[in-house]
């Protein structure tokens, strides 16, 4: 089943983007042969609210190519134009083209734009609401590209991204100046994972990328600004844990809502908590034990398993920041972040901590502690009427 190319250059980038993840959400390791399903009655909470923010949208692109989003019993399938469900065989083959639409240069995403759009509104969200730090310098956070050096031994340094306090900006890999060296190697240990991805979903997936890091990142340059004196383990801890916040604050900046169409920032949720959950199933004890005492102490408790040689000790230091980001989201209520929440995360990181701040004790107010083993109730399935508020809009389209 091939989808008309012509129709989907017309599509907003984003847009492109969040059909690939809808896409991609189906089960497609069943029988090529088989109604492709996605089971929406087990997803999480920023899942469900991500679609009904973003349906409507969606919906009308998908009817650029007359295709549908429909449900089917419990489940969501995709209808084609005589209304028969789309099989994982179809499915498949739209993600493929789709995919291979990012190969071929037919769509591409300016993703150092992106990034320089949200770093430069983290840095005037944290100016806004930490009236305490150097505003001068904050202004002038930026982002820059690396420098390919066409050495072999710099491909793993040229595909990170990377803050430098000392000069206020922030260094990334723009996939769209990298040559196909690099991008073979970043397909290869996205996450650091050591599991390679197609290169089409690689370069759909990285716009994600592109909001999630710089919101991270700045925060090393604060840390710089507010001249605090700590280690790895608090440092990487207060990025991860408040780069979350620092999204939805974002968002909610009016000269920022072009960036943030629809349903973007749930979604973005949604996969930081699959991947956390994936992680966390994987975890023996041990790793579950040095991820509860470094985030039980805000940071400030090291991980041995980091500083293990070779890919394992990275291996475990990208999966424990994945996972407070993750349930940094949500330490106690799920919900959608509240506006205040953003200040109070800032103050608790910087206000009164400057220096050696590995000797000075951490308030951290109780709705922003985690709760243990949090991620558990991160993934549970929505609640029934959430899910039925869905279905109505599903049935209506239908």
């Amino acid at each position: 089943m091939a989808i008309r190319m012509d129709v989907f250059k017309t599509v907003p980038d984003l847009y492109v983007y969040q059909v690939v993840s809808i896409l991609s959400s189906f089960d497609l390791k069943l029988d090529q042969n088989t109604v492709a399903l996605w089971k929406i009655s087990t997803e999480d909470f920023y899942c469900i609210k991500w679609l009904l923010a973003a349906l409507p949208s969606i919906q009308k692109y998908l009817k650029m190519v007359n295709l549908q989003l429909a449900s089917l019993g419990n489940d969501i399938c995709l209808l084609k134009e005589n209304k028969i469900a789309c099989t994982v065989e179809d499915i498949t083959q739209l993600l493929t083209s789709l995919e291979s639409f990012f190969v071929k240069k037919i769509i591409v995403f300016d993703y150092k734009a992106i990034a320089d759009r949200v770093i430069k509104g983290c840095a005037r969200a944290i100016e806004l609401n930490c009236s305490y730090l150097d505003s001068t310098a904050i202004a002038k956070i930026h982002i820059e590209a690396n420098v390919v050096s066409g050495a072999v031994e710099m491909i793993p340094y040229e595909t990170k991204w990377c803050a430098w306090p000392d000069y206020g900006f922030v260094s990334m890999p723009d996939v769209n100046t990298l040559p196909d060296s690099h991008i073979d190697f970043m397909c290869k240990n996205l996450h650091n994972q050591n599991k390679k991805v197609p290169k089409g979903r690689f370069l759909a997936q990285y716009i994600g990328t592109c909001y999630k890091t710089p919101c991270h990142e700045v925060i090393h340059i604060i840390q710089g600004i507010n001249k605090q004196r700590g280690n790895t383990f608090q440092a990487e801890h207060d990025a991860s844990y408040s780069m979350m916040t620092l999204l939805w604050s974002i968002s909610k900046l009016p000269d920022l809502s072009p960036l943030f169409i629809e349903g973007l920032c749930e979604m973005i949720y949604h996969y930081q908590i699959q991947s956390a959950n994936r992680i966390w199933n994987k975890w023996n004890q041990s790793e579950k034990l040095q991820y509860h005492q470094w985030k039980d102490t805000f940071g400030l408790t090291s991980c041995p398993g980091w500083t293990t040689e070779g890919p394992e000790g990275l291996i475990l230091e990208s999966q424990m920041k994945t996972m407070i980001a993750a349930e940094g989201i949500s330490p106690v209520k799920i919900e959608l972040i509240p506006e205040e929440r953003i200040k109070v995360v800032l103050d608790v990181l910087f206000k009164n901590r400057t220096g050696n701040i590995l000797s000075i004790p951490v308030n951290i107010p109780a709705d922003l502690k985690i709760e243990q083993n949090r991620i558990e109730k991160l993934v549970q399935p929505v609640s029934p009427d959430l899910l039925n508020e869905l279905f109505k809009i599903l049935q209506c389209n239908e």
